[in-house]
């Protein structure tokens, strides 16, 4: 017999590192391409960032989907996501750039203690800005300073 499971809520609450209200919140649970996942009630593995949004803001409307405005896929902060159109979402992931990102996201990426490759994966950052970030916190000078 299998035990039951815990609500929703608390296996959401559990595995969100909550820091400042303008920071990202990194999740330290289960993802899937970086992307947060959490099994409901049912058993149903279900996007953390849709669940937090449904909880937080409201529904989701169909035509729409949710969009981590600070481009950290791993982002658990409502305050961060926005639902927008497909074609609004994959413009901005086509176009955005390093200095558009959440400040508070380059601190957990430097404090992650993997490599930059494995770090550029989990938080949707390429591996040179993760070397510009290295080399501007070491002092060396940087072409592209952010």
């Amino acid at each position: 017999m299998s035990r039951p499971r815990k609500p929703l809520a608390y296996r959401l609450d559990r595995y969100i590192d909550r820091r400042g209200p303008d920071e990202c919140w990194p999740w330290q649970g289960a993802t899937v391409e970086g992307y947060p996942v959490v099994k409901d009630e049912q058993g149903k593995m279900r996007y953390v960032h849709r669940c937090l949004y449904e909880r937080e803001i409201g529904p989701i409307p169909d035509e729409l989907e949710v969009d981590h405005r600070c481009f950290f896929r791993g982002c658990c902060n409502h305050t961060h996501f926005e639902a927008v159109t497909p074609k609004v979402n994959i413009h901005r992931a086509l176009h955005r750039r390093p200095d558009f990102i959440c400040p508070g996201l380059r601190a957990v990426v430097m404090a992650d203690p993997r490599s930059n490759a494995a770090r550029a994966r989990v938080y949707g950052v390429s591996d040179t800005t993760i070397g510009r970030w290295m080399r501007a916190q070491s002092g060396l000078r940087t072409m592209y300073p952010n």
